[in-house]
């Protein structure tokens, strides 16, 4: 007896249908196979009206109401139905397609989860309303709740090929080509050679997996048997294989099909297009649009945007219209519906590419608002911060020159800084001595100590080392400190001086931060002892902080030429690479004002003029180039641990459907096995007791817990298992999986409570005890896991963040990223390199 049969004969007990009602409804059902729709919903509602509450005149009426062209009206019906009472399999499967093929998801997947409970095994009935949900919700583009459907029509029917094909489209479209392979044998092995729709599904997927012979013969099968759209794709897989077989295809299609095919893959072939210019969008046959647009599209574009336009409502032609189209401003939107149709995704990600590329490589501001727009629209929490920094990046071009003042102890580094800003600011009154870098910036004359935690402390310039040593005696930590002074060169060049790179005392630290700050790295050479490995060192460390680096040779005037050219020759060799010297200079004699000082001016002038501020923006965009990529460094490894925890849980989620259906036929195992055990040990220790004594329910309620608990040691390790997975899934939180459990338990209290009852069927005694309502015993024990379906129902949609614009967008702005590379430099005219052969006489 089925689930249904019993269903009915329960409430026939308990409400018996009327007579008349159960002949209206015969009547009434053989009116509506017969066509009369209209006098079946008559009789139907004749028949609801007498027996409100019987299924068969409800399902009568929800089938007219249907038929008369009223399936929101028939939904409605259906769904009141299941609010009251728990409907069978086939009512509840019928819900399920119901709402499906009106779109109405929440209720698809309400149903759908409600019939988990007793899926496995309803029969091919219940497997093919289920497939048809499948379907409708697969055209409407809602992938994730189409699987639900199909994974549910084959707990129905492990023999429903279109739900395994289903399937294995899904796979496919998630990459998972296993998974693609495992469903496809399945379906092949049941698929029955006259079900068209599914051997269509398989016909896809056999080309997609590249076994053509098999692919003919699905997308065959599906021809003969009036799947129309399968021509297109039959003769794509015969093309090139079986001429023959091609043209007998054709010839079976008829004249204006087969001539259609045959110009469109003479066009394919070579042919001029100028042979379908009579051909209008709306006179390609429906069988082979699908197959003859794309043809078309590849080989003669224009062709295929004006069949797409004269024909719109085709598949298809809203993808082909967006690749025709001028990207304009914002091409996302444009090739939004080309990405969202599979055969062009891939033609309209390269055309994304393409507009990015033009644009992005001209203006990097571009570039970056592009990006950060794009990473914004990112559901992840990730991209908010990701998006901002590409923002602040973004200002950076727009801010000041930040140069780092490197060098040795030694070199003269505090004379140049002077000489370079125009004012006596290092060593003493101005900056500290302490090893920390220093910002020099425009403004009114003054100072900020800035801790690393952001807070500041404003004070005179000359009290600055005081507070920041009362700062660092305190605990705090100093990040910098800013020196602002009314200065013209720092108002086209700010300055972020540091102690000697050699010096000790945290000068590795402040190098570290100073070229954090810094767009571009000036370094002092001393002439007397350039070139030195420890120089090598500190200069590696700005190459890989990504900070451009050019040398300056101090104390020039301490060497006489020819030593002054073998100086430069070995630092052009040795160092060049790094931080290649472009002038030669005496800052004290700058610094000075002596009257042989003139030419050291003018190439300090030089190098502020064209060197560092007239090269701002070439500086600049190298500098947050190279940012932006350890931003986009960033972005791709969110995206994929992104995706890696994406696979896990739709792997997790499928487990846990899998582990569900286990549990649920362990659960039957112990409703029978627990109802026994009751009823025996309760019909065995119940002889000789006083049905009025209080003891009685004592012992009945020890019984009903010394079974539940044992059926609970029984179901442990896959009531575990089940939690783990739903943790997994991210469906319930680690702290919630007693939600599991509980629902286990009170079911098995209810069962337990119903063994009670069958044992007074063999003369045990109640006495006191709580007497079931008659409507229950013997009822179906409500589904405790129902609950975990409908959080996975909630949980089990496509991604959201599986977005390829995104990824396209980082894969090409990392490569115009790396494009973007230090602009060259230009040594002062003055600047002579002499080897050994050339060096001037004296």
């Amino acid at each position: 007896m089925d689930l249904i049969d019993r269903f009915e004969r329960l409430l026939d007990r308990v409400l018996p249908p009327a007579v008349e009602a159960v002949d209206l409804t015969r009547r009434g059902e053989r009116h509506l196979k017969a066509g009369d729709v209209d006098r079946a919903l008559k009789l139907a509602e004749s028949a609801r009206a007498l027996s409100p509450r019987w299924l068969p005149a409800v399902m009568l009426y929800v089938e007219a109401l249907t038929a008369s062209g009223r399936p929101w009206d028939a939904l409605s019906t259906l769904v009141a139905e299941s609010r009251e009472r728990a409907l069978p399999p086939p009512a509840q499967a019928r819900l399920a397609s119901l709402a499906a093929a009106q779109g109405d998801v929440p209720v698809a997947l309400e149903a759908e989860a409600r019939l988990r409970a007793s899926a496995q095994g309803a029969g091919p009935e219940v497997a093919d309303r289920l497939l048809q949900a499948a379907r409708d919700l697969r055209a409407r583009g809602l992938d994730g709740a189409s699987l639900r459907m199909a994974r549910g029509a084959t707990l129905a029917d492990p023999g429903c090929s279109g739900a395994w094909a289903l399937i294995a489209q899904g796979a496919l479209a998630r990459g998972d080509l296993d998974r693609a392979r495992a469903a496809y044998d399945r379906a092949r092995r049941a698929v029955s050679a006259i079900d068209g729709p599914s051997n269509r599904a398989l016909g896809a997927v056999a080309l997609a997996l590249g076994d053509r012979d098999a692919a003919v013969i699905a997308l065959r099968r599906a021809w003969l048997v009036g799947e129309t759209d399968a021509l297109g794709p039959l003769v794509e897989a015969l093309e090139g294989r079986d001429a023959g077989a091609v043209r007998a295809v054709l010839a079976s299609a008829g004249a204006a099909v087969g001539s259609i095919v045959r110009r469109v893959s003479a066009l394919a072939q070579g042919a001029p297009p100028a042979n379908l210019d009579d051909v209008a969008g709306a006179d390609v046959p429906e069988a082979v649009w699908r197959w003859a647009l794309l043809a078309a599209w590849r080989a003669a574009p224009s062709l295929a945007a004006r069949w797409a336009k004269e024909a719109p409502a085709r598949e298809g032609s809203a993808a082909i219209v967006a690749l025709a189209s001028d990207p304009g401003d914002d091409p996302v939107a444009i090739l939004r519906s080309a990405l969202a149709w599979p055969p062009t995704q891939a033609e309209a990600l390269d055309a994304l590419a393409s507009t990015w590329a033009s644009r992005w490589s001209a203006d990097l501001v571009v570039l970056l608002d592009a990006v950060s727009a794009r990473l914004a629209d990112w559901p992840s929490t990730e991209a908010p911060r990701l998006a901002e920094a590409l923002t602040d990046l973004r200002r950076e071009l727009d801010a000041p020159l930040r140069v780092a003042l490197l060098g040795e102890f030694s070199a003269g580094k505090s004379t140049f800084v002077n000489a370079l800003v125009g004012a006596v600011v290092s060593p003493m009154g101005v900056l500290p001595t302490t090893a920390q870098v220093h910002w020099l910036r425009q403004g009114e004359r003054g100072a900020r100590v800035v801790e690393r935690s952001g807070v500041t402390v404003e004070c005179p310039v000359e009290d600055a080392p005081r507070v920041e040593a009362r700062l660092r005696a305190s605990g705090a930590e100093v990040d910098h400190v800013e020196v602002t002074l009314p200065t013209p060169t720092l108002g086209r060049v700010e300055v972020i001086d540091t102690p000697g790179t050699n010096a000790g005392d945290g000068s590795g630290a402040a190098l570290r931060r100073a070229l954090d700050l810094a767009d571009v790295a000036l370094w002092v050479f001393d002439a007397r002892q350039a070139g030195k490995e420890s120089e090598r060192e500190a200069l590696t460390a700005a190459r890989d902080a990504g900070v451009p680096a050019v040398g300056v040779l101090n104390k020039a005037d301490r060497l006489a030429d020819e030593e002054r050219g073998a100086v430069l020759a070995a630092l052009a060799e040795g160092l060049g690479a790094l931080a290649p010297c472009v002038a030669a200079l005496s800052s004290r004699r700058a610094l000075e004002g002596e009257a042989d000082g003139a030419d050291d001016r003018a190439v300090i002038a030089w190098l502020v003029d064209r060197e560092l501020s007239g090269k701002r923006l070439a500086w600049k965009r190298a500098r947050v180039a190279v940012r932006a990529l350890a931003v986009l460094d960033r972005a791709r490894a969110a995206r994929e641990s992104s995706a890696e925890s994406t696979r896990a849980r739709r792997t997790a989620r499928e487990a846990l459907a899998e582990a569900a259906g286990a549990l649920r036929e362990s659960l039957l195992r112990e409703r029978e096995a627990v109802r026994r055990a009751v009823a025996l040990a309760w019909a065995d220790q119940a002889r000789g007791l006083d049905p009025d004594s209080p003891t009685v329910s004592e012992a009945a309620a020890e019984i009903v817990w010394r079974e539940r608990e044992r059926s609970l040691d029984r179901l442990r390790t896959s009531l575990d298992r089940l939690g783990a997975l739903a943790v997994t899934a991210g469906v319930l939180s680690p702290r919630s999986t007693a939600l599991l459990r509980t629902p286990v338990e009170v079911w098995l209290d209810h069962t337990a409570t119903l063994g009670l009852a069958d044992a007074r069927s063999v003369g045990a005694p109640l006495g006191a005890l709580r007497r079931p309502e008659p409507a229950t015993v013997g009822a179906e024990v409500g589904d405790p896991l129902s609950g975990l379906d409908l959080a996975l129902a909630a949980h089990d949609e496509v991604e959201v963040d599986d977005d390829p614009t995104l990824d396209a967008a980082l894969a090409l702005a990392d490569r115009v990223l790396r494009e973007v590379s230090a602009p060259a430099v230009s040594p002062h005219p003055t600047l002579r390199v002499y080897d050994a052969n050339s060096a001037p006489k004296a």
